[in-house]
Parts: structure tokens; C-alpha cells; sequence
């Protein structure tokens, strides 16, 4: 098993085992979660795995998950190797990275 499939499933059960929901968009790399926060709240997550991703790539997945008008509170990128210029594009368009060893 690739290390995009282990670490991609390693996150997916940790999301189950804390009660989110999970939906696959399309067959990619893509998580959509959500759970219930309080009585009247929902909050969606959305999780990307990949071990090396370029600004490129990542602004392509940013568009896709925009063109398709998935509401989401929060876009999430978890990855190996993450570049300076990753970092910078994320912090302006409220991307959340998650550093995976």
C-alpha cells in the first residue's frame, strides 16, 4: 500500500473513531467530513493527503472544491513535504496544514 493510501486511511478511521462522517469526493484523495458541534452547529472539514503537492496542485484542488460550491468551514492539507510557498498560499486563503511524518 502506497503511503498516501496508509496515511489517507490512518486519518479516515481516526475521523470515524471521533464520530465525523466521511464522504469521498469523487474517487480522489479528497475527504469531505463533518460532524456536529453542539445542538445546533455544523461544521465541514474538508482533508487532502498527499505526500508531495506543488503550489500548482494546490490551488487546481482550492478551485475545484470552489467551482463545485462544497460548503466547508474548514480546507485542510495534510502532507509530507510541505514548501515555503505552500505555507504562504495557505495562510492567505485560511488553508490549515497538517505536517505528516
Amino acid at each position: 500500500m502506497s503511503w498516501e493510501a496508509n496515511k489517507k486511511n490512518e486519518i479516515e478511521n481516526n475521523l470515524l473513531e471521533q464520530g465525523w462522517h466521511i464522504q469521498k469526493i469523487k474517487g480522489e484523495d479528497l475527504i469531505y467530513a463533518s460532524k456536529r458541534f453542539f445542538l445546533f452547529f455544523n461544521r465541514y472539514y474538508l482533508y487532502f493527503i498527499q505526500q508531495n503537492i506543488l503550489l500548482p496542485e494546490l490551488k487546481a484542488r482550492k478551485e475545484q472544491i470552489d467551482a463545485g460550491n462544497i460548503k466547508y468551514h474548514g480546507f485542510w492539507l495534510a502532507a509530507k513535504n510541505i514548501s515555503d510557498q505552500i505555507v504562504k498560499y495557505a495562510k492567505n486563503n485560511n488553508i490549515g496544514l497538517m505536517e505528516l511524518k
